[in-house]
């Protein structure tokens, strides 16, 4: 038994009969699932249930799905369509809408996470539907670095050179003209040393 055109072909020895009915979808489902948009608002209740069932805090939800509205707003196409240049517009709008470096940096995470859910989970569906392949919209071009990114990192001192350095402190303090300074100095930054605290800690200990 086979279906033809929307009908059950009975095939038998003596005859063929049409049964009306079968497997077809109708017209208006056709039409929803090609409604591009519909398809989007169904990939991001998608995306967002990921979150719920990760255990994000509902103030996080909320927040993520203000931020992910925002992102989807700049662009006048589904999230599979955009294309890098697509991608700078909205970046020169948050730019000249004065918004600072982290702002725009979470917009690039956001759209690329989103874009990254949707071309792994419905990517097959989408060619299916649209005819077209998921592209990256997002490269080298468009990333946002971080100021530390272009800026030299200075090597910790190794082993030895802070070795030396606590024995040519210890034997100075003999001869320091303030003793009890100069042993606080030292034992502090061997406490420092052994306790390894962060920077941001260090600070407030030596204000």
């Amino acid at each position: 038994m086979t279906v033809v055109a929307g009908w059950w072909c009975g095939v038998g020895e003596r005859f063929l009969r049409l049964i009306a009915g079968g497997l077809a979808t109708s017209a208006s489902d056709v039409d929803q699932a090609r409604d591009e948009w519909a398809f989007q608002a169904r990939c991001t209740e998608a995306f967002v249930s990921t979150w719920v069932v990760r255990g994000f805090a509902d103030t996080t939800i909320s927040c993520y799905t203000s931020l992910l509205e925002r992102v989807l707003d700049h662009f006048d196409r589904p999230v599979w369509q955009i294309e890098p240049a697509d991608v700078d517009a909205m970046l020169r709008q948050l730019l000249l809408a004065g918004r600072a470096a982290g702002t725009r940096r979470q917009y690039l995470q956001m759209l690329r996470t989103f874009h990254g859910f949707v071309r792994d989970r419905y990517a097959t569906e989408i060619r299916a539907l649209y005819g077209m392949a998921v592209g990256d919209p997002l490269d080298r071009f468009n990333r946002l670095r971080h100021v530390w990114d272009d800026t030299p990192r200075r090597l910790p001192p190794t082993a030895e050179r802070l070795t030396a350095f606590f024995a040519f402190a210890r034997a100075r303090l003999a001869a320091a003209s303030d003793y009890p300074a100069a042993a606080r100095d030292y034992a502090l930054l061997r406490t420092l040393y052994h306790c390894a605290p962060r920077v941001s800690v260090f600070y407030v200990i030596t204000r």
